[in-house]
């Protein structure tokens, strides 16, 4: 139903060039449908403590959709008029656009086809109650899903209309880099909720607790190095992936939009701690706040930003700041009242402070001694300065005991790598374990 709304309102705002109906049916209606028993799957295995067994059914669409992919890239012949247009592939007789669809779908079928084994407990007897029961516990889920869709959109059209399309594709291009920052959260919150659904039908509380604290602990000490490393790199980044054509716009706009991660990020995992604990609504209401938030600061700090050479990118990077803080407060007020579980501020401010103070060392050094020698517009060279900085922030997380034993046997597990290796590699921390 949703799918069907979304490709209506697609259509009736005319977001896609004619002729593309079969690919955006294909890509919103098709896909999102077989994807329901990969998600079903993945829930049912990390439910039973089987989490890398439940991305089986992801791994398969990933590999059958990239073969297929790769198919229609070689078959296909460039000509003119250029892509969006009649221009046709011989060998399928569509556009490119359509072939690509058809291959996500039938990566999707393959995962889906893998996934089966989820419906083996499916009764028609006990179809309409558990709908119906599902129904009374997602309705509120759905909603704020729904409003967590519109403040990613919504952004690129507000600035638009204030600022015009030629700024709009900056803060695009930007966006896209904290976009990749925000995988590690999303990584986490899929085998974070069955785990924490569990804990809490079992009543086991504390243990419940410790898994969300070590959670945003965890995730923040992956995500702090990439943060301040999109912003002290900015500019060689951007010239590489983009030919230096929006550095002078996006530049600024990529340091606040790095630091929006960290709130974003936080943000998605109290909000699933609050479903996996039957207070969907109280996320819907973090939500709401979330969106209205959003809004009013880009009206607000859009045009206050641009008349700071055309600094409107920024402006709409602190709105979205400012929107998740918003969302994150209401969600931290619901958990301290409801459970409670306390953000572990201490060890955020901790990691931060230790990332800033890295990079900002490592950038002074390389970037206006070392940089002076070597050309870090080349990704050849910016790639391992950038991997040696990871390597400097690990060091002094040992150093100052944010990073302990217990901990790189954590992570190392939870990466799939052997437990010999993590066991040799925690040697280098001098503590046992560390607070959450």
């Amino acid at each position: 139903m949703l799918s069907s709304s979304i490709l209506l309102l697609t259509q009736f705002l005319n977001w896609f060039p004619p002729g593309f109906l079969e690919a955006e049916v294909l890509l919103i209606v098709v896909v999102p449908l077989l994807h329901v028993t990969t998600g079903a799957y993945l829930t049912e295995r990390t439910a039973l403590g089987r989490a890398a067994a439940g991305q089986l059914p992801a791994v398969v669409e990933s590999i059958v959709r990239m073969v297929a992919i790769v198919y229609v890239a070689l078959q296909y012949t460039p000509c003119q008029p250029p892509l969006f247009s009649s221009c046709l592939a011989p060998s399928f007789g569509v556009h490119l656009v359509t072939q690509i669809a058809w291959a996500y779908v039938l990566g999707s079928v393959a995962g889906f086809v893998v996934s089966l084994p989820v419906l083996r407990d499916f009764s028609p007897q006990r179809f309409l109650p558990t709908l119906r029961d599902l129904f009374t516990y997602a309705t509120p889920l759905m909603a704020a899903m729904l409003l967590t869709f519109s403040v990613t959109i919504i952004t690129p059209f507000i600035l638009r209309y204030l600022a015009g399309s030629a700024i709009m594709q900056v803060f695009t291009t930007v966006n896209a880099f904290l976009i990749l920052l925000m995988f590690l959260p999303n990584a986490v919150i899929l085998p974070l909720f069955p785990n924490l659904a569990r804990l809490h039908a079992e009543g086991r509380m504390d243990e419940l607790k410790l898994r969300v604290s070590k959670a945003i602990r965890y995730t923040f000490l992956l995500l702090a190095p990439g943060m301040i490393a999109f912003s002290v790199f900015r500019v060689p980044i951007l010239d590489i992936a983009y030919s230096g054509s929006v550095v002078p716009y996006g530049a600024q706009g990529m340091i606040v939009i790095s630091l929006a991660a960290l709130p974003m990020s936080l943000f998605l995992i109290t909000g699933t701690t609050l479903d996996s604990v039957g207070l969907q609504r109280r996320e819907f209401y973090a939500s709401s706040v979330q969106l209205a938030t959003l809004v009013v600061s880009l009206f607000i700090f859009v045009p206050f930003f641009g008349r700071f050479g055309q600094a409107y990118v920024v402006g709409a990077t602190v709105s979205m700041v400012l929107g998740s803080i918003a969302g994150l407060a209401m969600n931290a007020f619901y958990l301290h009242r409801h459970l409670p579980i306390h953000i572990p501020v201490r060890s955020i401010l901790t990691v931060l402070l230790a990332s800033v103070a890295t990079f900002a060392v490592f950038s002074n050094t390389v970037m206006t001694r070392i940089g002076l020698h070597l050309n870090l517009g080349s990704p050849y060279i910016l790639a391992p300065v950038m991997v040696l900085g990871l390597v400097v922030y690990a060091g002094v997380l040992m150093l100052i005991g944010e990073l302990s034993k217990e901990d790189v046997i954590e992570l190392t597990a939870s990466a799939g790598l052997p437990p010999s290796f993590g066991k040799a590699l925690s040697r280098l921390c001098w503590k046992t374990s560390s607070a959450p």
